[in-house]
C-alpha cells in the first residue's frame, strides 16, 4: 500500500510539476505584465510594452521595456530591467517590495511648456491621493546610466538634456529613504552643469533633504541671447497655458556661436567662478539644500560666498512650507562686468569696478498669474554709452531702487504703490501702473521729487552730464511733481502735467555763462550742418547787431506766434508744448521733437553744441532756467533774433533782412517780415525759395493766411493784414550788392576781449562810409538789463505751429 501510495503521489507530483512548468511561467508573465501595467498607468497615464520577460529563481529579467507616458509625449526605453522578488508572495498576490536594476535608460520627449506643467500637476495630485494596494512596491532602484532629452516645442525646439555619464543612481527605502548619484550631466541653451556625489536623505515623516558635495556649471556667454530668448518664451508659454487662444509674440533667439565661457565649480563647500582662464571669484562657504514632502518641493536654498562684506554673495531660497510660496534673493557685491551682458537693453560702459547688490522677495498675488515683488537693488560705479544719451561715455554712476510692485503676467502689467529711486543721490519716487500687450503701451504714472538742495542736485551729475551748466553755483532748494497718462491707442488723450517748486538762486557764475558777456560785442560760434565751425562777432556795439526797438512789431509778433505762442506767459518751459512733443514722439517711435521754447532755442545757440542727446536736453533745461532768471523777455527775444540762423551762413535778423531784401529790418514790409519769421524752423531747406528767385503761389498764400490769422488774434493791425493781401513781393536781385553792415566773421579761437576791439574798429569804418550811422544799436540794446516782467501784446494767442 505504501509503495502504491508513493507511486500515486509521485505521479501526481509529476503531473503538477509538468503543469507548473507549463502553466506557472504563463501565469507569472501575465501577472508581471499586469503589475507593470498597473505601475505604468499610475505614472502619467503610461503604457508599457516589452519584448521578453525571462523568469529566474530570484526574480524576472525584462528586456527592451518601453514606457509611453502622457499620450506619447514622453517615451522611455530601458534595455534591461531586473526585478528581484519572492515568487511565492507574488503568485499568491501578496504585496511585496522589490529591488530593480536598470541597465541604461533612454528618455525622449516633445511637449509644450503648458503640457509639462499640466503633467506635473496631474502627477502631484495622483501622489496626494490615498495609497493603493499593489503587488509590487519599489524598495530599491539602481540605474547605471541615464540619457534624457526633452524638446519644449513652444520654445523653438529648445532641448533640455540630462545624462548620467559615470557611476549610477541608487535609491533604497529601508526605514529612511536614500538616493545617490554620481556625475549627472545636463545641457540646454548654452548652460552645462555637472553634479557629483549627490545624496537625497529622507528625514522624519515625508520630508526629504538634498545634499550635493560637488557641482560644476558652465555658461557660454556667446549664447546668452538664446538663453534669454528661451526664458522669455517660457514666460509667454506660461501665460498661454490656461488660454490656448492667446497669441502673444515670443522673442526670437539670437544666433549662436562660440565665445568665452563662464564656469562655476562647487566642491567641498567652496565655489570657484572662472571667465575663460581668469578666476573671477573664489567663494566660501557655499551650499545647496532642498526639502521635499512626498514629491513636492517645500524648501530649497542655494548660497555662495558672503564670508565678509567685501566678498560677492548670492543666496536664493524657496519656501512653500506654508502658503503662499515665497522666493528670496540676496545678492551682494556681484561683479557687474559679468552681469551686464545679461541686461543688453542697458548701454553699459566701464563695468570693471561696478558692483550690484539686491534683496528681492517674491510671492503670489491675490489673483492667478500675479506675483508680488518687493525689495531693494543697488548698482554702483558703472557707466553708460549711447549716441542718443551723450557724445561721450558717462561714468561714475550709481542707482538704487526700493519698493513694492505687482506683476500681472497675463496682462503684462506692472503696478506699484511706490518705487523709490536714487540716481547719484538724487531721490524721486514713482507710483502708478504700466502695461504692454498686443502692440499697445499704456501707463498712468505719478512722479515726485522731494525737496533737495539745488547745489547738491547739480553736483550729483557727472561732469559729462552737467557740462557747461557746472559753471553755476546754486543755493536754495527745489522739488517737483509730475503726472503722465498715456495710451498709444488713444494718443490724443495723453495727459502730462508738472509742478516745480523752485527756490533756487545763483550765487556765482563763470564768465562764459554770465549774461554780462552779452552786454557788448562777443564771439558767437555755430557748428553748421556740414560740421564747419563758424565764428562771428555779435552783441550790442557789433556792426550787424539790431536792437529790438529797431525791429518791426509784425516781425516780433510773427516770430513769437510761430516759434513760441506762450513766450510772454511761461518761465522758459511750456507744458502744452512738452505734451505735444511727447505725443508726436510716441507716434513716430523716436525722439523727433524737443518742445523747444524761444528761451531754450537761445540757450542752444549761445551755450550748447548742435546735437540731439538726452544729456544736452538736461543741460538745456538748467541753462534755460538761468537765462529766464537773468534776462527780461525783451532781452531774450532780442538776443535770439541776433544770433539765430536764417539761411546758410546768414546769422541774425539784420544780415537776413539785408541779404534777402536789401534793406534794414526797420524797413521790412509786412510780407517780408512774415517771410523771415517762417524761415526759422528750417532755414537751410527753405533757402531754396530764394534760390528760385521768387516765392511760389503756395508760399504767398501761406504768408497772407498767416497775416489774416495774426490780425484775428490781435497780433497785427487789420490795415497791415489787409495790405499784405495785395502786396507785391520781391527778393533782392542776386546780382545786386548787399547793402549795410556785414557780419564780422572771425577765427573760432578769437576771445571776447579781442572781439570788442575788432567791433569798435569795424564801427569806425561803418560811420566813415555812412555818416548817418549812429551809436543807437548800443544805446538801444536791452541785453543785460535787469529782469522785469514784459507783458504780452494785447490779446496775443499761442500759435499751434510753435516747435
Amino acid at each position: 500500500m505504501v509503495s502504491r501510495a508513493w507511486k500515486v503521489g509521485g505521479a501526481v507530483l509529476a503531473v503538477v510539476a509538468c503543469a507548473g512548468v507549463a502553466v506557472v511561467p504563463r501565469v507569472a508573465r501575465a501577472r508581471i505584465k499586469s503589475a507593470l501595467d498597473e505601475r505604468c498607468h499610475r505614472t502619467l497615464d503610461s503604457v508599457c510594452t516589452f519584448s521578453d520577460a525571462r523568469l529566474a529563481v530570484d526574480g524576472v529579467l525584462v528586456r527592451d521595456l518601453t514606457v509611453r507616458a502622457a499620450g506619447g509625449r514622453y517615451v522611455a526605453r530601458l534595455h534591461r530591467v531586473a526585478l528581484r522578488l519572492g515568487w511565492a508572495r507574488f503568485l499568491f498576490g501578496i504585496p511585496q517590495r522589490v529591488d530593480v536594476d536598470a541597465d541604461g535608460v533612454e528618455v525622449r520627449g516633445r511637449a509644450t511648456l503648458g503640457e509639462i506643467v499640466a503633467d506635473l500637476r496631474a502627477r502631484r495630485s495622483e501622489d496626494a491621493g490615498p495609497p493603493r494596494r499593489s503587488r509590487l512596491r519599489m524598495r530599491g532602484i539602481h540605474i547605471t546610466s541615464i540619457d534624457a532629452r526633452l524638446s519644449i516645442t513652444d520654445l523653438a525646439e529648445t532641448p533640455l538634456e540630462v545624462r548620467l555619464r559615470r557611476g549610477g543612481v541608487d535609491w533604497t527605502r529601508d526605514g529612511a529613504t536614500t538616493a545617490r548619484w554620481n556625475d549627472l550631466f545636463s545641457e540646454t541653451a548654452g548652460l552645462r552643469a555637472h553634479t557629483g556625489a549627490c545624496t537625497v536623505l529622507h528625514g522624519i515623516d515625508t520630508t526629504t533633504t538634498l545634499d550635493c558635495r560637488e557641482f560644476e556649471g558652465e555658461v557660454d556667454t556667446a549664447r546668452g541671447h538664446e538663453l534669454r530668448g528661451s526664458l522669455e518664451r517660457a514666460l509667454v508659454a506660461v501665460q498661454r497655458r490656461d488660454d490656448p487662444a492667446r497669441t502673444a509674440d515670443a522673442p526670437e533667439a539670437a544666433p549662436t556661436g562660440g565665445g568665452a565661457q563662464v564656469q562655476a565649480r562647487f566642491q567641498d563647500g567652496r565655489v570657484k567662478v572662472l571667465h575663460g582662464a581668469e578666476v573671477i571669484a573664489d567663494l566660501a562657504p557655499a551650499g545647496v539644500s532642498a526639502l521635499f514632502e512626498g514629491s513636492s518641493l517645500r524648501e530649497a536654498s542655494f548660497q555662495l560666498g558672503g564670508l565678509d562684506a567685501r566678498q560677492p554673495l548670492l543666496s536664493v531660497s524657496f519656501n512653500r512650507m506654508h502658503e503662499p510660496w515665497q522666493v528670496d534673493l540676496d545678492a551682494g557685491a556681484l561683479p557687474l562686468r559679468e552681469l551686464a551682458p545679461w541686461v543688453p537693453a542697458v548701454p553699459w560702459h566701464n563695468t570693471t569696478e561696478g558692483r550690484a547688490h539686491a534683496r528681492v522677495h517674491l510671492e503670489p498675488g491675490d489673483q492667478a498669474e500675479r506675483v508680488e515683488v518687493s525689495g531693494d537693488v543697488f548698482v554702483e560705479n558703472f557707466g553708460l554709452e549711447h549716441p542718443g544719451l551723450a557724445r561721450e561715455p558717462i561714468d561714475g554712476l550709481s542707482v538704487s531702487l526700493d519698493g513694492r510692485a505687482t506683476v500681472d503676467l497675463a496682462r503684462r502689467r506692472v503696478t506699484t504703490p511706490g518705487l523709490n529711486w536714487q540716481v547719484n543721490g538724487i531721490p524721486f519716487s514713482v507710483n502708478g501702473w504700466a502695461e504692454r500687450a498686443d502692440g499697445r503701451t499704456a501707463m498712468d504714472l505719478s512722479l515726485r521729487a522731494p525737496p533737495m538742495s539745488c547745489e547738491n542736485a547739480l553736483r550729483s551729475f557727472p561732469r559729462p552730464v552737467a557740462g557747461v551748466a557746472s559753471g553755476l553755483a546754486l543755493s536754495g532748494s527745489i522739488s517737483a511733481d509730475a503726472h503722465l497718462a498715456l495710451d498709444t491707442r488713444r494718443i490724443s488723450e495723453t495727459v502730462f502735467d508738472y509742478n516745480v517748486h523752485d527756490a533756487c538762486s545763483v550765487s556765482q557764475v563763470d564768465w562764459n555763462l554770465s549774461v554780462r558777456r552779452f552786454s557788448g560785442p562777443f564771439v558767437q560760434r555755430a557748428r553748421e550742418a556740414g560740421g564747419n565751425l563758424r565764428a562771428f562777432v555779435t552783441g550790442p556795439g557789433a556792426p550787424a547787431w539790431v536792437p529790438i526797438e529797431a525791429l518791426p512789431p509784425n516781425l516780433l509778433n510773427a516770430v513769437v506766434a510761430r516759434e513760441d505762442g506762450g513766450f510772454y506767459r511761461h518761465r522758459g518751459f511750456s507744458p502744452s508744448e512738452i505734451r505735444g512733443a511727447l505725443v508726436r514722439n510716441v507716434n513716430e517711435g523716436r525722439f523727433a521733437y524737443g518742445a523747444s521754447t524761444i528761451s531754450m532755442q537761445l540757450v542752444k545757440n549761445v551755450f550748447l553744441a548742435r546735437e540731439k542727446t538726452l544729456v544736452r536736453k538736461l543741460q538745456e533745461v538748467v541753462l534755460t532756467w538761468w537765462i529766464e532768471q537773468s534776462l527780461t523777455k525783451s532781452a531774450i527775444l532780442e538776443l535770439y533774433l541776433n544770433v539765430v540762423e536764417f539761411g546758410p551762413g546768414i546769422y541774425g535778423v539784420g544780415p537776413a533782412a539785408r541779404f534777402f531784401f536789401g534793406c534794414e529790418p526797420r524797413d521790412l514790409t509786412t510780407l517780408q517780415a512774415l517771410y523771415l519769421a517762417t524761415l526759422l524752423p528750417a532755414p537751410v531747406p527753405r533757402f531754396a525759395i530764394f534760390q528760385r528767385g521768387a516765392p511760389s503761389a503756395d508760399t504767398l498764400a501761406r504768408l497772407r493766411g498767416l497775416a489774416r490769422s495774426m490780425a484775428a488774434n490781435r497780433l497785427m493791425e487789420p490795415a497791415d493784414a489787409e495790405a499784405a493781401q495785395h502786396e507785391a513781393f520781391a527778393f533782392r536781385p542776386r546780382a545786386a550788392t548787399i547793402p549795410g553792415a556785414a557780419t564780422l566773421t572771425v577765427d573760432a579761437a578769437t576771445t571776447d576781449d579781442a572781439a570788442r576791439v575788432m567791433a569798435e574798429q569795424a564801427m569806425v569804418q561803418v560811420r566813415a562810409a555812412d555818416p548817418a550811422a549812429s551809436d543807437a544799436p548800443v544805446e538801444g540794446s536791452s541785453v543785460g538789463a535787469a529782469q522785469a516782467p514784459t507783458p504780452p501784446p494785447a490779446g496775443a494767442q499761442p500759435d499751434s505751429s510753435s516747435r
